[in-house]
């Protein structure tokens, strides 16, 4: 039927409201099954007027999910009079996709049968993008306030126009006009002027931007520091749209990381202090770590070591000692010491070794003074041992410092004691006799005292079988670094058998004396016997002549006077 100029006039109308609001209205008539799109649909589709689809044709325009959604909705509305009221993609003619609101409801005929569909579809895509956008906006605000950092917008000139709670609670409830302030004191004064070139730099060139500035805190008026970055946003002709930027507190990581260096600067220090070397290998036997004493003890410096292979930078150590007792370390993962002598490093090394994760740490010690020491004082004590052997005497160390006495080897032979009983100088004045020993122990630390350089006694020494032997002992003190006597040494001699020979010398030497003086009495005795025969033959004769009582008593006077002489002879 041809449109009346009422109906006409009235389409036309309609056409241009449904092109205005982007908007067509659709009907299926579910007794013939064809679809009428109006003028509107067929513009919104892309399809020609006049050709109108069928209602599969008509479904294949909602891509899945929606087609099956819309397919289900229709069937309700079909049987069950339940209108529908949707939004979902279409697809035009020309492959573009759009976002339609599709409505539906029932038509029925006079006996309330439902003999057809109707409804409109209107693009909202606009519609729909704004709101996603608001929608994004407001997941973008949740999200921002939900990050545990400062969250902000700027626009293309860099004014802050948009804050999180954050940076509210933060800064103050007047954020967004404190930060976009340039005489704020939000960044700390020291800061401000660096922190606005470095702004103002990156701003023109639309880079984005980086910096640790100290932020005002509004509640307490401290400063803390933050890391500002900003990130622009482009727009399609590449310009700025708008700067998107975080604020991320750092005050305690760099409090921790000042702490940190100042720690590593004394390890550094103390590491460089260490007498002892101290060696790092990786797992590669390459030197990660490597102390000054190290390098002195292994003749290579720091930077010739550090990353390089060990055996390869010091090639005398392949096949040495230590590669082996290394290797042995890290299979067994136990730690283990040795001492090794090194000809090439002209060195006698103690080194204790440590297994880890990492690999390994030796721990260097330069034993050559100690090595020569040692080899000195056993030269010596050889030396010692063989003149106790070569002479009669007991010879003798005491240390004065520790009281341990070391015998030499004639003590068991010459008193029936063994070294070991008689250890310390305890021991030692035990075995004085009593009777000399408080003047012995007396002498010794008188001695000890005035730090006399020797010493020289006589007493008697109780031997292990009991018996006594009279002792002469001589010791030479040995001064300390401050001159003090540290050791006593020297040497015992028995001179009992010695006194004894010496008395029977004196006696033969007297009995001698006596014979002597015998033999001489002797030989008097007999020239006074003959004397006295003479002259008593004369006596005789002067008797015979005259008064033998006046001669008588002159040879008895003489005899008399001899005797006396002969006896104080004897």
């Amino acid at each position: 039927m041809a449109d009346t100029p009422g109906r006409a006039g009235a389409s036309s109308r309609l056409a241009v409201l449904e092109r205005a609001a982007r908007i067509g209205a659709w009907m299926w008539d579910l007794q013939s099954d064809r679809v009428h799109w109006s003028r509107g649909v067929h513009d919104l589709s892309g399809v020609p007027v006049g050709v109108p689809p069928s209602p599969a044709r008509a479904f294949e325009h909602f891509p899945e999910p929606w087609r099956g959604r819309l397919r289900a909705a229709c069937r309700r509305c079909a049987s069950r009079g339940e209108r529908f009221d949707t939004e979902c993609e279409f697809v035009r003619a020309d492959g573009g996709r759009i976002w339609v609101r599709a409505t539906g409801e029932p038509v029925r005929a006079d006996d309330g049968g439902i003999i057809a569909l109707r409804g409109t579809l209107q693009d909202v895509t606009e519609d729909r993008r704004l709101r996603e956008g608001e929608e994004a906006a407001e997941r973008f605000r949740e999200l921002a306030d939900a990050m545990p950092v400062m969250v902000w917008t700027a626009d293309a000139d860099g004014r802050v126009d948009n804050v999180n709670r954050w940076v509210d609670d933060y800064v103050g409830p007047d954020a967004v006009r404190l930060l976009s302030d340039p005489h704020s004191d939000v960044v700390h004064p020291d800061d401000t002027a660096d922190f606005a070139r470095a702004w103002e730099a990156d701003l023109s060139a639309g880079r984005p931007f980086e910096v640790e500035v100290r932020v005002r805190c509004g509640a307490d008026g401290r400063y803390r520091w933050h890391r500002v970055a900003a990130t622009p946003s482009m727009r399609a002709d590449g310009g700025i749209d708008h700067w998107l930027g975080t604020g991320m507190d750092i005050h305690d990581e760099r409090a921790s990381e000042a702490r940190a260096r100042d720690l590593s600067r004394r390890l550094e220090s103390l590491f460089a202090s260490i007498t002892d070397g101290v060696m790092s290998l990786d797992h590669e036997w390459r030197v990660t770590l490597v102390n000054p004493a190290a390098e002195r003890i292994l003749g290579r410096s720091g930077d010739r070591l550090t990353g390089r292979v060990l055996w390869e930078v010091i090639p005398e150590l392949a096949g040495a000692p230590s590669e082996e007792r290394y290797r042995e370390a890290v299979r067994a993962g136990e730690a283990t010491a040795f001492e090794a002598h090194h000809p090439a490093l002209g060195a006698w090394v103690r080194e204790a070794v440590y297994p880890s994760r990492e690999g390994l740490t030796v721990h260097m010690q330069d034993i050559t003074e100690r090595r020569a020491a040692e080899d000195a004082l056993r030269e010596s004590q050889e030396r010692f041992r063989a003149i106790a052997r070569a002479v009669t005497d007991v010879v003798w160390d005491w240390d004065l410092t520790e009281d341990t006495i070391a015998w030499g080897e004639g003590l068991p032979e010459a008193f029936g004691h063994h070294p070991a009983d008689i250890p310390d100088g305890a021991a030692w004045l035990a075995r004085v006799h009593a009777d000399d020993r408080d003047r012995v122990a007396g002498e010794i630390a008188e001695h000890t005292a005035r730090r006399a350089p020797d010493w020289d006694s006589t007493y008697r020494f109780l031997c292990a079988d009991g018996s006594e032997a009279l002792v002469n002992d001589r010791g030479v003190f040995l001064p300390g670094p401050a001159g003090e006597p540290v050791r006593l040494v020297g040497g015992m001699s028995d001179i009992t058998r010695r006194l004894a020979l010496e008395e029977q010398l004196r006696r033969s030497q007297r009995l001698e004396a006596v014979g002597h003086l015998v033999g001489g009495v002797a030989h008097d005795f007999n020239n006074l016997l003959t004397v006295i025969m003479g002259n008593t033959e004369l006596l005789i004769e002067d008797i015979a002549r005259d008064d033998p009582r006046r001669e008588l008593a002159e040879l008895t006077h003489m005899a008399a006077s001899r005797g006396a002489e002969l006896t104080h002879r004897l």
